[in-house]
């Protein structure tokens, strides 16, 4: 349970200020109208005798103030946007008139928010949609932030010197990071984010969990206009310049295509709206995978050095004696079976030296492709029900598969980076919010998420039981029986997987939420409970 000053109602904004007349006195009893321009809904709050207002728990968007009060001209204030966790200050200065007098004033809210002491850094979304991004990944943009550094290699930013992982993700008020192993559990689609904020640091106390900093995401909304945008992005090497050294042949294959639509609109005009994205990604990488496998005289017993045999040991005058074997060749009988399951797992050399001779290194060459299939999407729907009730809810959903290309044809190999082994990874978003309004001064929030990722990672899988593929008895039970154990031989490329490169895991986060806010006189206060399971 906490109780604090009001800094931010989480992922929502809020307006605040003061009513003045002519003279510069407070104006008591000013009707404050904040209208949502995008979905025409309003919030109004009536001025004390101290003539202040605040209005609370507003979606992000662009907004239009009117303050009305009778002797006073209609004043009406355009063009005002509120961002994702905004505390804006606007003072309203009223003139001597008629209720049908009307004065008119266009401009932005003020950058210095004096309200919050929040060191943050937002990113709108017009740098969201235009900016450069690798991959279509909003966070290398929170890099953008002073005292925020993303490594390279990084998936995660350090803000302010702290790890990775022990920064705050937060979607529409909801945590996505999962505790275990520290990862978030989906990206959202670029053009699905209105905007995001960074908050770096002395952020309020309903995010103190954290260690690191608070990224918050806003996802669009629909509104009173249908809105879409239908894309595509690809890169493909029919397009690439051909490498200074390697000027005959084919291009090396990079193919990426990512495509998908955003749709947002009315369902019922200023009460019902929809939005929904979807996102498909589809990469072909080809790549040259070279390793060293035993060479045709080596698969035969046969070695360029002596090799002595252990069965005619003996000690002659006090030194231990061994015959070499006829041709410095090992008799394939005298091979362990065990050995001979290992030998026979490699596939004979392809790489031939310039002379036409069988390389002895990096002597197996396996030209392939590594590809990726991803899919994700989402579905939201905001209701608002009378002037009171504010609904919304919204499923997350991603799902990707990446398959790549192994050393060996059997699935070996120690691959270090990348997709080390066929991947599939999913995640499922749900959120619903329910904002109250008791009236002009307080507000009740209460949310709910639930956020499940689901990884699987499997290499090296047998179609025959350990024991027959490896021809050694009694193997122990482990937690993937039917993948081949890892052989480390030197000199030669491992058998069985890469290191980790067999898990699966689920994790996933419940959370129940509820703040209230109220404003009292000039004070505004906020009080809440969060429940992670």
């Amino acid at each position: 349970m906490t109780a604090a000053v009001l800094a931010a109602q989480s992922t929502k904004a809020e307006l605040y200020g003061l009513v003045r007349d002519p003279a510069g006195l407070p104006v008591e009893s000013a009707r404050v109208t904040v209208t949502n321009a995008g979905t025409g809904r309003s919030q109004v709050a009536v001025t004390p005798a101290a003539g202040n207002y605040e209005v609370l728990a507003l979606p992000p968007g662009e907004y239009r103030i009117t303050v009305a009060k009778d002797g006073f001209a209609t004043v009406t204030r355009e063009g005002l946007s509120l961002r994702v966790g905004d505390r804006v200050n606007v003072d309203l200065d009223l003139k001597l008139g008629t209720a049908g007098d009307a004065v008119e004033v266009t401009a932005a809210a003020p950058l210095l928010q004096a309200g919050r002491g929040t060191v943050s850094f937002v990113v709108e979304q017009k740098k969201v949609v235009t900016l450069p991004l690798d991959g279509r990944n909003y966070v290398p943009l929170i890099a953008l932030a002073p005292g925020v550094s993303l490594p390279p290699g990084n998936l995660l930013p350090r803000i302010n010197g702290s790890r990775p992982r022990v920064s705050e993700y937060i979607y529409d008020g909801i945590s996505v990071l999962q505790p275990e192993p520290g990862q978030v559990a989906f990206y959202p689609v670029i053009d699905a984010i209105e905007e995001f904020r960074v908050e770096i640091n002395s952020y309020s106390a309903e995010y103190g969990r954290s260690n690191g900093g608070v990224i918050m995401v806003n996802q669009k909304s629909g509104s009173n206009t249908l809105h879409g945008t239908l894309f595509e992005f690809f890169r493909n090497e029919k397009l690439n310049a051909r490498n200074l050294f390697a000027t005959t042949g084919n291009k090396p294959r990079f193919r990426r295509n990512q495509y998908g639509f955003v749709l947002g609109g009315p369902i019922q005009k200023n009460k019902t709206f929809f939005f929904a994205d979807w996102q498909g990604t589809r990469l072909n990488t080809g790549v040259v995978r070279t390793s060293t496998v035993p060479t045709t005289a080596q698969r035969r017993g046969l070695f360029s050095a002596p090799v002595y045999d252990p069965a005619t040991t003996r000690r002659v005058d006090g030194v231990y004696l061994r015959d070499v074997f006829a041709g410095s060749t090992i008799p394939l009988d005298r091979v362990d079976r065990a050995t001979l399951a290992v030998l026979d797992r490699y596939p004979p050399p392809n790489v031939l030296t310039a002379l036409g001779a069988e390389a002895t290194a990096n002597n197996y060459r396996r030209v392939g492709n590594d590809d990726t299939v991803a899919d994700q999407f989402d579905g939201r729907l905001d209701r608002y029900v009378g002037t009171k009730h504010r609904l919304f809810g919204r499923y997350s959903f991603l799902r990707d598969d990446s398959k790549p290309t192994t050393p060996l044809p059997d699935g070996s190999g120690n691959l270090t980076t990348g997709v080390i082994g066929n991947t599939v990874t999913r995640a499922d978003s749900v959120v619903a919010e329910h904002t109250l309004t008791l009236s002009a001064s307080a507000v009740n929030q209460a949310r709910f998420g639930y956020t499940r990722r689901k990884f699987d990672r499997a290499s090296g899988a047998l179609t025959q039981s350990l024991t027959q593929a490896t021809q050694i008895p009694n193997i122990p039970a482990t937690s993937f029986g039917n993948v081949l154990p890892t052989y480390d031989v030197v000199g030669l490329q491992q058998l069985g997987p890469p290191a980790s490169g067999n898990a699966h895991f689920t994790t996933s986060v419940t959370q129940f939420i509820d703040n209230f806010s109220t404003v009292r006189g000039r004070h505004s206060l906020k009080f809440g409970a969060g429940i992670r399971l």
